[in-house]
């Protein structure tokens, strides 16, 4: 048996009442001799090394002589109601142990309190009696009898002892009422040394805790500690001082501050020591049990601090002193920090316009203090308020409130021993004013209670709330006043609690006794039955009462709701106003309905607008993935034309008939893709207001001749007929932007002769007449085909960007789709209108109505490129050209050199910067400057020319070179000092034009 049958054969008992067999199990000669044994084995208990081995050794007696399977003790975790663990098991030889998984396990599962109720023995002779799911969990571990004892630690269940048989139903050990006993000797013994070990354990565990609290608390608060033991002479013993008290006076540890009585005197400041001794004389030696005292100690570094010592003397029974404790503070230290806390309380008391006062809790609560705000409040000092209100904290209350505060303050204090309560007291002036008074009850050490209460002053606040009610009840007012219908409920009953007023007039319910009988519920169900839905709502119920009492508890205490009523073919709004009765505590609902028709009228024509906006949108987006397959086909096409007849002319360089057929076929398809780019780039700069006019003197005969010429070639490759009456121009010139208005026309005339077949006509008439009231010439320009026509269907879309009838692909007819939305932009940004006029296969006709300003007499407009031509501008020019691209740089100043320019070329913006800085000043009369290069680009190559410090050099012309021609890059450009800006591919009789006109400006500068 191990360490507790070796005590029994010392002291010779157990073998006289055992016996052992070959199997190792103990015999016993009868019951009584069993129970004798059992009782002096736990006598050995106290001998075994450990709680844990005696108790194993216990078990394992019981396993022998009960010739059982698996005895068990299950314990319940520390800090758990619900879960327990298997921490003891004694299991014979053959049985499987289930210590290691029977760990956290639940009660609940086990139901161990629900098997056993109030007893604390369980005896199951045979386990499958037991009930589900219990018996299932007990049959499956072969379980076949068992036994459970519960025990308890103050109260509370504290874990199980459990016997297991795997073997017997109905052993014989349970048949006998002393083995019983025997177990239930044992089980007790077991669990009152487990609860004593566990008690023993968790008492050590809090002195540990404690000692950890009591050098934390030293640390927060800034104090030491001290103990001086004394013998029954009441001479010192021995002395101690915790580390914080060592640490206050700058000494590391014991080495440096030993715990001796001198290490303490030393310190103590010479002027002071025999004031310190006195006290310490009288304060233990003439029966006082403690005392506190102020003076100076030496610190470590040398110099004297403050510090204040207070110590407690405990006694022996016959009342001679057994040891002295105390404590030690820097007072410096406290004081500092008592006067900032002072300084929050009192900012704190401030911020709540309040203060602090003390009651008796006695009959009319007389006050032990006041402080000056308390008293303030009421426009007292403490002691006139101690004098008017006879010294009682409710001798100056309001008497229709101090009542029921006082029933108040007993049943809060009987039940939590605080109190919240607002009521009146009379100020000094006579007017009565509210405060609220939370309080606190206190019991002193010598038992007497306290009332301590902070006294906030709420007087402003409930006078805002009065306020507030009686403007909130104008609001209701103002409302109902303004609707078609209004009626309260009282939602707790859900009934009607007052008449329904209908346009200011009463027309339900107006006797009270019909009033009571109408629910809220039958008001739905009639609503409901004509017809009247909650706009907006997943259902019916958001209306109904029950959904109105739970917003109202989720905090909510106004509610609108929307609803359209099908009968009337009305829209109302609802607002619901909520609040709780504080007299009867029930919670009513102010229902007012306004009439919203209109708005919701025009909200759904809002509506339908937007959907139409988005339909719109979504048209021009089709129309634009229309345009990018159509776009796709026709810059393809002339890209498929340039390349094959390149490869053609390389084919064919001895014919240079066929090289020159072949280059100006390639360079027609090359004017046309750059076409294609010019009206998406012009699309989208109109699209952003990117275009401003640029206004000149015309004269409109001659652009209308110029401009008709520009597509005779095109009209005569068809035998097309070009008719055009001016005669109503006569010789008018007006102030307008002939670009523009020579692009319109263009884009009308290059329309018609597109779709207009061979043989047919096309007529242009234009006309101008004065308008006196606006003082302009309104100019019309007529332009009809015997074309193709157009459907009815898509004359209505002809404006649109990216639209077409037919695609390119069909009608064998190349175009963007975006030249008449261009046109109408155009036109619109003059001032004018454009009509169309169409039927399919019988032709089409432009109007064109545009007012320009009039101007007799004056000199017309230069044609810049005319000019340019004309006056070899180019001959002799220095041009400083940068261009990274080398087939760019080779095309550029092949151009400029047939035109009589000098040029010299660079690669880069760095080497252009260079080149300038280096050369004579005037050594370029104009450099051509490329943007994207790499080094140095265009943009940063021109800020370095604009900052050198010769202004011959920093002021030289430059004009820019570039493929991005939006708006938002020519103004980078003309920041930096560009003056000019050209886009690519190069036109050379554009190139020219802007160089004439910078070099005009840089003379004029000049």
């Amino acid at each position: 048996m191990g360490f507790l049958a070796d005590k029994y054969y010392q002291k010779g008992a157990y073998m006289e009442t055992t016996s052992v067999n070959k199997t190792g199990k103990e015999e016993f000669s009868n019951i009584s001799d069993r129970i004798r044994a059992y009782r002096k084995v736990t006598r050995f208990l106290s001998f075994a090394p450990s709680m844990e081995e005696g108790i194993f050794e216990i078990l394992d007696y019981m396993g022998r002589v009960l010739d059982v399977n698996r005895i068990y003790l299950f314990e319940t975790d520390e800090g758990t109601d619900d879960l327990c663990s298997n921490t003891f098991e004694w299991c014979s030889e053959g049985t499987k142990s289930h210590k290691s998984i029977r760990q956290h396990c639940s009660y609940t599962r086990y139901r161990i309190r629900e098997i056993m109720g109030t007893d604390h023995f369980l005896f199951c002779n045979d386990a499958r009696t037991l009930e589900e799911p219990f018996r299932t969990h007990i049959m499956e571990q072969g379980i076949q009898s068992l036994m459970l004892y519960t025990f308890f630690n103050d109260g509370q269940l504290a874990g199980f002892l459990g016997i297991d048989d795997n073997l017997h139903v109905d052993p014989a050990w349970m048949q006998n009422d002393e083995m019983k006993d025997m177990v239930s000797f044992l089980a007790d013994t077991i669990s009152l040394f487990l609860i004593k070990e566990r008690n023993l354990q968790r008492a050590k565990y809090n002195a540990e805790q404690n000692e950890e609290y009591l050098k934390l608390m030293n640390e927060l608060t800034n104090a030491g500690t001290w103990y001086i033991y004394m013998n029954e002479t009441g001479r010192h013993t021995n002395v101690h001082f915790s580390d914080s008290f060592r640490h206050l006076l700058g000494f590391a540890d014991e080495t440096e501050f030993p715990d001796t009585l001198t290490s303490w005197t030393n310190q103590v400041h010479p002027d002071d020591f025999d004031m310190v001794m006195r006290a310490i004389r009288e304060g233990l030696v003439n029966n006082s049990k403690d005392y506190e005292i102020k003076y100076r100690m030496k610190r470590k570094l040398g110099n004297y601090e403050w510090f204040s010592v207070r110590g407690k003397r405990l006694t022996t029974v016959d009342g001679n002193p057994r040891m002295v404790f105390g404590t030690l503070v820097n007072v410096m230290e406290r004081e500092t920090e008592m006067a900032d806390m002072n300084g929050r309380l009192n900012a704190m008391l401030g911020g709540v316009n309040g203060g602090m006062k003390i009651s008796y809790n006695r009959s009319k609560y007389p006050y032990a203090y006041i402080s000056e705000s308390v008293a303030a409040i009421q426009g007292y000092t403490p002691e006139e308020m101690m004098e008017v209100s006879g010294g009682t904290a409710v001798g100056n209350g309001h008497p229709e409130d101090i009542a029921e505060i006082a029933e108040q303050m007993k049943r809060d204090f009987l039940n939590t021993g605080t109190y919240s309560a607002k009521y009146r007291v009379r100020h000094k002036d006579g007017r009565w004013i509210w405060i609220r008074d939370y309080g606190t009850l206190v019991k002193s050490p010598r038992g007497e209670e306290f009332v301590y209460s902070l006294i906030q002053n709420i007087d402003q606040e409930e006078r805002l709330k009065t306020q507030l009610e009686t403007e909130r009840k104008a609001y209701k007012d103002a409302l109902m006043n303004g609707s078609m219908m209004h009626y309260v409920v009282d939602l707790t009953e859900g009934l009607l609690c007052d008449e329904i007023t209908y346009n200011g007039t009463v027309t339900l319910h107006a006797d009270p006794s019909v009033i009571r009988r109408s629910s809220i519920d039958e008001q739905l169900a009639f609503a409901k039955s004509r017809g009247v839905v909650v706009l907006g709502a997943p259902s019916e119920d958001v209306f109904s009462r029950e959904s109105i009492l739970r917003c109202f508890e989720q905090g909510q205490t106004q509610l609108e709701f929307h609803a359209y009523d099908a009968m009337d073919d009305i829209y109302t709004k609802i607002l619901v106003l909520i609040h709780k009765n504080d007299e009867n505590g029930h919670v009513y609902a102010t229902y007012i309905h306004t009439d919203e028709t209109r708005q919701q009228k025009e909200q759904a024509e809002s509506r339908r607008l937007l959907e139409e906006a988005v339909a719109s949108a979504r048209e021009a987006s089709n129309a634009k993935s229309v345009f990018l397959r159509s776009m796709s086909h026709d810059i393809r096409t002339p890209m498929n034309a340039v390349m094959g007849f390149t490869s053609l002319a390389l084919d064919n360089m001895d014919d240079k008939e066929k090289v020159k057929e072949y280059l100006n076929k390639i360079g027609g398809s090359a004017q046309h893709m750059l076409s294609l780019m010019n009206d998406i780039l012009e699309m989208s700069r109109y699209e952003y207001g990117q275009v401003k006019l640029e206004e000149s003197v015309v004269s409109l005969p001659e652009l209308l001749k110029a401009t008709c010429s520009m597509i005779e070639t095109d009209a005569g490759q068809k035998q097309l007929h070009l008719e055009i009456e001016d005669s109503g121009l006569a010789d008018s010139s007006v102030l307008c932007d002939s670009a523009r208005l020579r692009q319109i026309l263009l884009n009308c005339l290059t329309n018609a002769v597109k779709y207009t077949p061979e043989g047919g006509t096309i007529h242009v008439e234009a006309s101008a007449w004065e308008e006196q009231e606006q003082g302009c010439v309104l100019c019309r320009f007529r332009i009809r085909d015997t074309g193709i026509g157009m459907s009815k269907e898509f004359l209505s879309h002809i404006f649109e960007p990216f639209t077409r009838e037919t695609s390119s692909t069909v009608s064998g007819i190349s175009g963007t789709g975006l030249g008449m939305s261009i046109t109408r932009k155009m036109v619109e940004l003059m001032g004018g209108t454009i009509r169309v006029t169409s039927e399919s296969g019988k032709g089409t006709e432009f109007i064109i109505d545009i007012p320009m300003k009039p101007v007799p007499g004056q000199m017309l407009a230069e044609d810049p490129a005319s000019y340019c031509k004309q006056n070899h501008i180019l001959e002799g020019l220095n041009i400083l050209l940068v261009e990274d691209n080398e087939l760019n740089r080779e095309i550029a100043t092949e151009l400029l050199q047939k035109k009589g320019a000098l040029v010299t070329a660079v690669i880069n913006g760095l080497e252009a910067v260079r080149l300038v800085q280096s050369t004579p000043a005037g050594s370029f009369d104009l450099i051509l400057m490329d943007l994207q290069m790499p080094v140095m680009d265009g943009y940063e190559a021109t800020a370095c020319i604009r900052a050198m410090e010769d202004p011959a050099r920093a002021s030289v012309p430059i004009v820019a070179l570039s493929a991005n021609a939006f708006h938002e890059d020519l103004q980078k450009s003309a920041d930096i000092g560009f003056n000019g800006h050209v886009p690519k591919p190069l036109n050379m009789d554009i190139l020219t034009s802007v160089i004439r006109q910078v070099l005009k400006d840089n003379r004029n500068d000049g």
